[in-house]
């Protein structure tokens, strides 16, 4: 009897040991990295877990001290481990999304173990952002096409400071809306236009930017199926998307003023081709629309539906875009568009339409027009009941540094006037010999937005925003 209740004491005190060998230990991750997608979930994976990136049971859950998780191991034991964000493709890397070896603790019942994830396999590069852009999403899901996407989200200055509403900018080929280190061929800086050249000139925007679909790009971004190319045909799908799943999400998750006037939809190329499909499929939707260097020819049943479409008052279109693109091509389609507009009734004041002989087919170049593209969409503030920007005058750089030109192919030049972004006059000039270009000095203007108003021979004004860097 003795001997067999010392046998059971040892087998209790064994199972005590283990049971106490088994409590659980907690990693802590008190520091992600800025382009942690906002609606992504972090995950442990490990020697302890057969190495599974989607472990339920090792879902991390955000806290005062950061994201946290309970693991269950055997005291003394090394273990080795990795955080994800659900599955390989986005594990932890490097800053620069390099691979990283795994990382080792040593189990301790009780014990905490604090790290800080330093970047992602699948966001690599040096990211070239404000402290302002975040990823939403590194999966967001496009139920129309039963695919998944990125999406970015550039926050004004003041958004986590204050209670304001925020007009919303949707645009296409997201990676490279913001990011070089994203890129496929250069960024067009949006962020830091926002940031330097427009904080303090004009309404702030929330700018939601999606990922293109690389190999599904050009299906997506052409709403018919170009037959020689056999190419396109997805549009309507990728729009209600952006119309039906995406928005309603931004609307629903942040302080946007939702309605159409403070709706705007932007891109390039192709980019440009959907974004203008989006616009006269959904008028009601979208007020305010930006195309830069236009790829019509794919589609150019876009042509007919321009001049067709249902148009709603107080719609504004952008459009600008090289002289010499497609060896004059592109001009061309963008001045067809211009009149078949105009055949739907589109006033002038609705519509602007630019070209400049050094522009090119090239992020470089919609980066350096997105300030003027923002500003005439976006309302600014300013006592000017009108703003015009005349093609038979030109006023260049702008944004400026030191000094701008005026340049008019019309009447001659006789005076000129500078008012603040607020409407308060810093300059006046009349000029007694007049010329068709003139130049002006504005190194003691501070930076920021101000308004330049050129009085022409015969009388006509012409109001121009420009940016002082």
């Amino acid at each position: 009897m003795q001997h067999r209740m010392i046998a059971r004491l040892a087998t209790l005190l064994l199972v005590f040991s283990a049971f106490c060998g088994k409590a659980q230990m907690n990693i802590i991750v008190a520091a992600t990295p800025q382009l942690t997608p906002l609606r992504d979930t972090l995950y442990v994976a490990g020697s302890f877990n057969n190495w599974n990136p989607r472990d339920e049971d090792y879902r991390m859950e955000m806290g005062s001290n950061g994201y946290s998780v309970s693991i269950n191991g055997v005291a003394g034991s090394v273990y080795s481990y990795k955080i994800t964000r659900g599955n390989w493709p986005t594990v932890e890397g490097s800053a620069t999304g390099g691979f990283i070896a795994d990382r080792t603790l040593v189990y301790q019942s009780g014990a905490t173990e604090t790290i800080s994830v330093s970047g992602w396999e699948d966001i690599g590069g040096n990211p070239t952002v404000s402290e302002y852009v975040r990823i939403l999403d590194s999966n967001f899901h496009i139920p129309q096409l039963q695919r998944n996407r990125r999406v970015w989200i550039c926050f004004p200055p003041d958004y986590f400071t204050s209670a304001n509403y925020y007009p919303v900018i949707y645009m296409q080929d997201g990676q490279n809306v913001f990011n070089a280190g994203t890129s496929f061929s250069g960024e067009w800086r949006v962020d830091e236009s926002m940031l330097n050249e427009l904080e303090e000139a004009c309404s702030q925007a929330i700018i939601v930017a999606v990922d293109n679909g690389g190999s599904q790009r050009i299906n997506e971004y052409a709403p018919w199926t170009n037959v020689e190319y056999n190419q396109g045909g997805q549009g309507d799908e990728y729009c209600s998307f952006l119309v039906s799943t995406l928005k309603p999400y931004i609307d629903a998750n942040y302080r946007t003023l939702s309605d159409r006037s403070n709706t705007a939809i932007m891109g390039s190329s192709l980019g440009a081709l959907i974004s203008a499909y989006a616009a006269f499929t959904y008028p009601e939707v979208f007020g305010k629309v930006g195309l830069f260097s236009p790829a019509y020819w794919f589609n150019p049943e876009i042509f007919d539906l321009g001049e067709n479409h249902n148009r709603i008052p107080g719609t504004a279109i952008y459009h600008v875009c090289g002289t010499n693109e497609g060896n004059g091509s592109v001009l061309e389609d963008q001045n067809e568009m211009i009149q078949r507009l105009q055949n739907n009734s589109y006033p002038s004041d609705e519509l602007q339409s630019l070209d400049w002989a050094d522009g090119a087919h090239s992020e470089w170049f919609w980066d350096r027009e997105f300030p003027a593209a923002y500003t005439w969409l976006i309302d600014c503030a300013s006592n000017q009941s009108e703003v015009i920007i005349s093609r038979d005058l030109r006023l260049f750089p702008n944004p400026a540094d030191t000094s701008f030109e005026i340049q008019s192919n019309a009447e001659r030049i006789q005076s000129l006037e500078i008012l603040s972004h607020d409407g308060k006059a810093v300059r006046w000039e009349y000029y007694f010999e007049h010329h068709y270009s003139m130049k002006q000095d504005v190194n003691e203007l501070t930076s920021g937005l101000y308004f330049v108003i050129i009085g022409l021979e015969g009388g006509k004004r012409y109001t121009f925003r420009l940016i002082k860097q």
